[in-house]
Parts: structure tokens; C-alpha cells; sequence
């Protein structure tokens, strides 16, 4: 038997669990994370204090059957992490494991079927379903991914199909393309903030506006498909890169919204985008309604009226009258307006 003088405790916690009846360290692995936790003075601190502690020896608590499953993605248990199904091809499966989920593997790969990537948004004809253990956050966050690539697309054949034989010295470039990110890199202070697309003047080489694409499954103004927005959220944080980018970059920044719906091809789903609206920078705080805590999350969004938005059509007339360039001009007289 060993004795828990052994363990790399605080006394206090080596009292308590005395207290307890728990004096030996083989009494003390015998216990679960939840059994201890409801041991009175150990709270989730301590329980991890002694977790590291056991560790040190080579130990740790039982398993408990009962117990969080631990998320892929966040690489810790959490009481809301289940087991999420994505039907996927095989590259975008290596993504999902790879540039996600830290190189978890699948705690499930269904067989080969035809259908399309919940992903990448492509047709094939090696779908396989494949499941992981993820939160409720970071699933949505994941699945969110496939639709804003769906949406990237739509809007680059916009651009080429409508924009681009009326402002043909005019360049639309990706610069933020969506990526599958483990939840680290949502912590690191030291990101740099970019806008989705860059706009390019090649006749002068210079950047002259960016663009911020937001997609959602409800239509803004005009003739949608489906529910019409009662109001646009922005979070807060998105906002502030907006900010950060045009007083960095010295250009005006327009947020797009792009209608991104879901089609069936059972037993996948495929998003389709049916529709963009548009706003300046300028715009946004006389629209601004309020700003709060986001559902289910723990993100602040700033909510706008939907009136802000203009068809997408009027955008290339706003271009083609130097909108841009008197955008510009008043950011240089009045400075980056504020947003919320």
C-alpha cells in the first residue's frame, strides 16, 4: 500500500480525503473524477490538483462509465459533447482529423456511399459518415465551415459573372479563406484580423477595399427563398477585426450577407446560396439595435436593422460612381466609425 504522503498534495487536500476515509493512494485511484468531486471540500480545482498529482506517480482516477466525453476538437470533456455524425469525403475527413481535431481519429467510419461532402460541398462517390465526440459549440462551429465555403464560391461567381465586365481594372481576391482550426487557435491573442476578400485597383496595385462575408439561412430584402432576417448579427469580435483591418490597412471594409440554404441528396445534405446583400462600414452604427450574449454561446453579437442592406446589384453602381474612393476620403477626414 502506498501512502498519500507520497502523492505531490496541498495538505489541505490530503486532510479532506483523509477526513474521508481515502489514506492510500490504491483507495484513491479506485475513485472516479465524479466520486470525488462529491466529496465535500473537492471541487473541480482540487479534483485536478490531484489528477496531476497521480500523474507524476504514473496514476490516475478510474474511469468513469458515467463520466463528460471528452471534444475533439477542445481536447477536454465537456457535459454537452456528443457523438456528432459528418458525412465526408476522404480528404476532408484528413482535414477534420488533422487540422481540427488535433489528429483524433473517428470514434466511427460508416461504409463507402455516393453523396455529397458536408464539407467541401462536392459530389462523390466515397462518402463515408464518420462521427467524433464534440461540444455543442464547437460543432457548430465545424459544420459552419461548409457553408461559408459554399457561400465563398457563390460570391467569386458573382463578382466574375456580374461585377467584372463593368469594372473590369477591378480584382476580388480571397484572403481569409475558411479553415478547419482546433479551439487553440481561437485562444491566441496575437492573431492577426483579416476581411474574407481584398479588392485590387491593377491598374494602380493598390488595395482599395475589403470585404467581410457573412452567411445565413434566411434572405434580407427583395425576393429570398424561404424566411426573411428580422435582424443581422455581427459579434463583437468580428466587428473589431473589421476595425482593426481598416485603421492597419487604410481601406474601407463592406460586409456581405450571403443566403445559404440546404438541399437533400440523401442521405447527405449539400448547401446551395441563393442570394448577396450589401453595407458599408459607415452604415452600421445608425443601425445598430442592440448587442448581447449570442445563444447557447458565450460570444456578445451586436444586432442591426436589416434596413442597412442594400440589394446586391447596386454595389457595382456604388463602385462604378467612386463609392469606394469617398469612402476612403472620409475615413482619412473622420476616422474608423464605430460599428456598435
Amino acid at each position: 500500500m502506498s501512502n498519500l504522503a507520497e502523492l505531490n498534495l496541498p495538505g489541505r487536500i490530503r486532510t479532506i480525503l483523509v477526513a474521508h476515509g481515502i489514506g492510500e493512494m490504491e483507495e484513491l485511484v479506485e475513485l472516479t473524477p465524479r466520486e470525488l468531486g462529491g466529496f465535500r471540500g473537492i471541487g473541480p480545482r482540487s479534483v485536478v490538483v490531484i489528477q496531476k498529482a497521480l500523474a507524476e506517480v504514473g496514476q490516475e482516477l478510474a474511469f468513469d462509465p458515467l463520466g463528460p466525453y471528452e471534444c475533439a476538437r477542445h481536447g477536454r470533456e465537456a457535459w454537452d459533447a456528443g457523438l456528432r455524425s459528418f458525412f465526408l469525403c476522404d480528404v476532408c475527413a484528413s482535414e477534420f482529423k488533422n487540422a481540427a481535431f488535433s489528429g483524433a481519429d473517428p470514434e466511427y467510419v460508416g461504409p463507402s456511399m455516393a453523396g455529397h461532402c458536408s464539407h467541401c460541398n462536392k459530389p462523390c462517390e466515397t462518402i463515408r459518415i464518420r462521427q467524433w465526440f464534440l461540444c455543442g459549440v464547437c460543432d457548430r462551429v465545424v459544420r459552419s465551415i461548409g457553408r461559408s465555403i459554399a457561400a465563398d464560391t457563390y460570391l467569386l461567381s458573382w463578382w466574375e459573372e456580374k461585377a467584372a465586365v463593368r469594372l473590369p481594372t477591378l480584382e476580388l481576391t480571397l484572403t481569409d479563406p475558411p479553415e478547419l482550426r482546433p479551439y487553440s487557435y481561437a485562444r491566441i491573442e496575437t492573431k492577426v484580423a483579416r476581411v474574407d476578400f481584398t479588392c485590387a485597383d491593377t491598374a494602380s496595385g493598390v488595395d482599395i477595399f475589403g470585404l467581410e462575408l457573412k452567411t445565413g439561412r434566411s434572405y434580407i430584402q427583395g425576393t429570398g427563398v424561404g424566411s426573411k432576417m428580422q435582424q443581422f448579427q455581427l459579434d463583437h469580435s468580428d466587428c473589431d477585426d473589421i476595425v482593426s483591418v481598416v485603421r492597419t490597412r487604410g481601406f474601407p471594409v463592406y460586409v456581405v450577407h450571403a443566403q445559404v440554404i440546404d438541399r437533400a441528396d440523401p442521405p447527405t445534405t449539400y448547401f446551395v446560396a441563393v442570394g448577396l446583400w450589401w453595407t458599408d462600414m459607415f452604415s452600421m452604427k445608425p443601425h445598430h439595435k442592440a448587442s448581447r450574449t449570442r445563444p447557447r454561446e458565450t460570444r456578445i453579437a451586436a444586432y442591426y436593422d436589416t434596413s442597412m442592406f442594400r440589394e446586391m446589384g447596386s454595389f457595382i453602381e456604388h463602385l462604378e460612381s467612386g463609392g469606394a474612393a469617398q469612402l476612403t476620403e472620409g475615413l482619412h477626414a473622420d476616422g474608423v466609425p464605430e460599428l456598435y
